[in-house]
């Protein structure tokens, strides 16, 4: 059964929006400080409805700015992306164990000879995947 994608995508384009408008604040307090351009309002959103009507004279610094901060925010969120999606690929940490498991003669002697460990005559022949899992 699949969710509804509507709420995430709107929380999605909502973010978007947010970090837009801070990029945009960001790049014209940074020209404002650096180059004596003229200081933008407190409001990020004010700003951009200041820029989109023609009250706010935005400047080649703030672009510049902006440009940095969207790439440095870009490189972060695909970094963010990449790591995310690695996990995904590569499993979870009992597959890991359990393929080391199979391939390891004594780890399987626990399970398989009586004489070896208690545990073998406590769970039956074989690790009983589900009931026991070393961490």
């Amino acid at each position: 059964m699949s969710e509804d994608p509507g709420p995430a995508i709107a929380v999605g384009v909502l973010g978007l929006v947010i970090l837009a408008a801070a990029t945009m604040w960001a790049g014209a307090e940074v020209a404002h400080l650096v180059a004596s351009a003229a200081r933008p309002p407190a409001n990020p959103f004010a700003l951009v409805f200041a820029v989109a009507s023609g009250r706010f004279r935005w400047s080649g610094v703030a672009t510049g700015v902006a440009a940095v901060i969207g790439a440095a925010t870009a490189t972060l969120a695909g970094w963010v992306a990449v790591r995310v999606r690695r996990g995904k690929v590569r499993g979870t940490h009992i597959d890991g164990r359990a393929r080391r498991l199979v391939g390891d003669r004594h780890g399987l002697r626990r399970y398989t000879d009586p004489s070896a460990a208690p545990v073998a005559s406590q769970v039956g022949p074989g690790p009983q995947i589900g009931r026991i899992v070393n961490g």
